[in-house]
């Protein structure tokens, strides 16, 4: 999307300047780090907000703005610009503050910077000082921390400023994040598997970016994210309370998390082992038509799980997913079985199994096959270092939290805008040697 950012450039004749403040002018272009972007004006700051929101840089005179602002064209994006290029309107009595509808939804967004934060929605990214600058009243944001916080990148041409969803290669999701996949959306308050609302903010924020999520088929033909068998109308099953507390979801309320959080990837467990087909039919067609009718690039984040080999080509009909896992948790295939049945699929990439049938000689076969070997559900640092020396990669969990080293990858921290304030107690995983 773009958003023109200034109608003309304004270069003034230098007799205008009084010397004083061309020195200014010089001193700020080689003192300040450079922002890109658009030049639209922010949102009126409140009554001494200039001084109140410079923690990141001091402020620099408004008369000398439009020869500094096309001087800086580097490092920094124009927040009021850059919202705008997104379709973010600013948010009544919020200073800094932006929202957004979506299909079913809304977004805001705070840049709460003398918290050193950004709220979007319940989502919380860390703004250290030397990501933003605060330049004659206006908002910049260092550019890598506005695309995490928004999922797009911002180039400009000229006076357009154009923001440019993030796009993913094929498996990217099995190098880019910890290897680790939040069970049943984490657990949250010591509780493991409630696929709420609550868990899955409260397990983002922590740095979790891959979801299982469990599914199944309300009696009114809509998919609900639920670890056990629903009996009744989503609409019913939205009314009520997870444990009294937590929120349920549908996929739409899923979908829309992952609309907000262009990082988030969600791996289906559709419990569909012994669904009739047209049952499983039913389910990864609202999967895929709900997520065409949104975005359709969320399907790029979307991760069949199968469960036998009959559900490949099943799942097949409705779409070339480009990342699939098998799980085996519900076949007694043999191994040999397995292998040769994983053997020359590029879309399975990943092979997940309970702890028990992870053999050393089975997972190292898999391993040289080229997949990446996750099992679950595993929640002590014991049974991750076991499973990491038999060759195993990815785990699923319920508490452990990013952060990960397993011998032989790659040393895989948690993206850094998340907020990863685990208490003392929180099961982190730090280091596996």
């Amino acid at each position: 999307m773009r958003h023109k950012t200034f109608p003309h450039k304004i270069f003034l004749p230098a007799r205008f300047f009084p010397m004083p403040l061309l020195a200014s002018v010089f001193l700020a272009f080689f003192l300040i780090p450079q922002p890109a972007a658009g030049l639209t004006a922010g949102p009126t700051p409140p009554p001494n907000a200039g001084a109140a929101n410079t923690t990141g840089a001091a402020d620099t005179a408004n008369a000398a703005l439009p020869v500094i602002f096309h001087m800086l064209e580097q490092k920094y994006v124009l927040v009021p610009a850059a919202m705008a290029a997104l379709g973010f309107a600013p948010a009544p009595d919020i200073f800094d503050g932006y929202e957004k509808t979506l299909t079913t939804s809304a977004v805001t967004l705070i840049f709460a910077v003398t918290e050193n934060r950004c709220l979007k929605n319940d989502y919380i990214f860390t703004l250290p000082d030397g990501d933003w600058r605060r330049i004659g009243g206006q908002l910049y944001v260092e550019a890598k921390k506005l695309a995490e916080i928004t999922g797009h990148s911002f180039s400009l041409t000229g006076d357009d400023l154009t923001a440019t969803p993030r796009a993913y290669a094929t498996h990217e999701w099995l190098s880019l994040y910890p290897p680790l996949i939040a069970h049943g959306a984490g657990g949250i308050d010591a509780i493991a598997c409630t696929n709420t609302l609550e868990a899955l903010v409260a397990n983002y924020n922590q740095g979790h970016r891959v979801f299982e999520l469990d599914l199944y088929l309300t009696s009114d033909h809509n998919l609900v994210a639920a670890h056990d068998p629903i009996r009744t109308t989503a609409e019913k099953w939205q009314a009520t309370k997870i444990r009294e507390r937590y929120t349920p979801m549908t996929i739409d309320d899923i979908l829309d998390q992952m609309l907000i959080n262009r990082d988030m990837f969600f791996v289906t467990d559709t419990k569909s082992y012994d669904l009739p087909e047209e049952k499983l039919l039913e389910q990864f067609s609202l999967i895929r038509d709900k997520a065409l009718a949104r975005d359709p690039s969320l399907l790029e984040r979307i991760i069949p799980q199968i469960y036998n080999e009959s559900m490949y080509g099943q799942i097949a009909r409705i779409h070339a997913w480009p990342s699939v896992i098998y799980t085996l948790y519900a076949t007694n295939s043999p191994p040999k079985s397995v292998l040769a049945f994983v053997a020359g699929k590029e879309d399975i990439k990943a092979v997940t199994m309970p702890p028990e049938r992870a053999k050393p000689a089975f997972v190292q076969q898999l391993n040289d096959s080229g997949k990446v070997v996750y099992i679950h559900t595993i929640n002590t640092l014991e049974e991750v270092r076991a499973a990491a020396a038999a060759g195993v990669r990815g785990f699923y969990t319920d508490f452990l939290l990013p952060g990960i080293y397993v011998p032989g990858t790659a040393n895989l921290l948690p993206p850094s805008g998340a907020a990863a304030t685990a208490s003392a107690t929180a099961a982190t995983i730090s280091s596996v040697q």
